[in-house]
Parts: C-alpha cells; sequence; structure tokens
C-alpha cells in the first residue's frame, strides 16, 4: 500500500519514516523481521494474526503490510482480501 502523502512528498518535506505491520503467527519471526526493518529505519508494528491486524488497521494506517499466509483464526489470504474491500485507495 502506498499512502497519497508517500507518494506527495517533496524533497524539502519532513520525512517521516515508512511505517510497516508485519502480521505473522510466529513471534520469534515477527521480532526477528520486525528487528531488521527497525534498523533500516522503518517504523514496524506486529499482529499475530488476521484479526490482530485489522484491529491495528482500523486504528492507523501503514504504508505496508507484510503477512504470512497461513495463520490461524485469519489467515492472510482473508487478511488481504478484507483490506481490499475496505480500502479502495490502497495497492495490494
Amino acid at each position: 500500500m502506498v499512502p497519497e502523502s508517500a507518494s506527495s512528498r517533496t524533497p524539502s518535506d519532513p520525512v517521516a519514516p515508512v511505517s510497516v505491520l508485519v502480521v505473522d503467527d510466529n513471534r520469534q519471526l515477527r521480532k526477528s523481521i520486525g528487528k531488521l526493518l527497525v534498523s533500516r529505519g522503518l517504523a514496524v508494528d506486529e499482529a499475530e494474526d488476521g484479526n490482530d491486524a485489522l484491529r491495528h488497521l482500523s486504528g492507523k494506517g501503514y504504508d505496508v503490510v507484510l503477512t504470512d499466509l497461513k495463520m490461524p483464526n485469519m489467515c492472510g489470504d482473508e487478511l488481504l482480501e478484507q483490506i481490499r474491500r475496505e480500502s479502495h485507495d490502497c495497492q495490494v
């Protein structure tokens, strides 16, 4: 997903870090991915499944959502379908 604000920034604008939501039921993998992304200057939040990701998405916009496809409760495919239905202005 690329928000309008990110695509319309000019070089003189202060640059906010890219925000990423990492969604995976494997806590250790989420932490490892998050640590790698933070070390690259990105802002990272984590969700343990699709339902948790939707709670995060309802409260905050993200530039990128990285998701596992096989998770309990709501898998990555279902999450992406839900995001598509609710976000007409995003790229999935």
